[in-house]
């Protein structure tokens, strides 16, 4: 038989503690369930809840996917989106937030600031009106894209270095690579990386407004299309769209020359290691 609510108050239910029951200013929905606040018991996470929502489900939003198969909320926590690491929720601004995509999180930037951002906009991003796609990356303080930033974890994951923005004369002076792979011992040139925004392929955006602008943007490309192949360097394009998958992993398997360059140079490496 169910209870009433202010039967519940101090009862566990699964892993959330019933508190009391919540205002009408504190209830971010309207239904004909009692709104009560909550505690999980294990994260220490407070929220508003349904009173059927309590009694049916037993378990807390924060530390579990509702209705999922076991999967840990918390198990974001320590995750990098850009130049930002998941510290944990910010229990004082997801006070009445029920939806967990709109829930903020408490991110430490590589800079040392910590900011609270929605969860969804690391995840998610922003859909803008010409089609571009915006993630929350950092605090503020950076001056790449997340592509860009991604790109160069995900080289130093697989145990090489990069340079940024690197600028071949006799290539396009005004038109930097944007990242530049480079071998951990020789220093020698593995490949070139080139993060591809949505001005790359579409006119009407911010960074191409007009067909124009497209036309000289896709003519760079070209140019550095024909250097790199003409003096026999590997060039990986990533598309805007495939940003947030990047890591070590895709790299390899997304460009599969890239995989086997790597294999070729750690077999040539280690056998320099055999002779000495």
């Amino acid at each position: 038989m169910s209870l009433k609510w202010n039967e519940m108050i101090g009862n566990v239910y699964g892993d959330m503690r019933v508190l009391r029951r919540a205002t009408k200013e504190e209830t971010p929905w309207k239904s004909h369930s009692v709104p009560i606040w909550v505690k999980c018991e294990l994260c220490g996470m407070e929220w508003v809840a349904r009173k059927d929502w309590i009694e049916q489900i037993h378990q807390c939003p924060y530390c579990h996917k509702v209705g999922g198969r076991g999967h840990k909320d918390t198990e974001m926590i320590g995750k990098r989106y850009g130049l930002l690491t998941i510290l944990g929720y910010d229990e004082e601004k997801n006070v009445g937030i029920t939806d967990t995509g709109h829930k903020y999180v408490k991110c430490q930037c590589e800079c040392g600031n910590i900011i609270s951002v929605q969860k969804k906009h690391l995840t998610q991003g922003r859909m803008h009106p010409d089609g571009h796609i915006s993630y929350t990356i950092s605090c503020g303080c950076a001056r790449r894209s997340l592509g860009e930033i991604n790109t160069e974890h995900a080289i130093e994951e697989l145990g090489y270095k990069f340079n940024r923005e690197v600028i071949i004369p006799e290539c396009h002076k005004w038109s930097p690579f944007d990242i530049e792979v480079i071998h951990p011992i020789t220093q020698e040139r593995i490949c070139f990386f080139e993060c591809d925004g949505l001005q790359h392929f579409k006119a009407g955006n911010r960074m191409t407004k007009t067909e124009e602008d497209l036309i000289k943007q896709q003519a760079t490309d070209a140019i550095k299309n024909k250097y790199c192949q003409e003096n026999h360097i590997p060039l990986f394009r990533i598309p805007e769209p495939e940003y947030p998958k990047i890591n070590g992993d895709y790299l390899k398997f997304r460009f599969p020359e890239f995989g086997k360059l790597l294999e070729s140079l750690e077999a040539r490496q280690k056998g320099i290691d055999e002779l000495k």
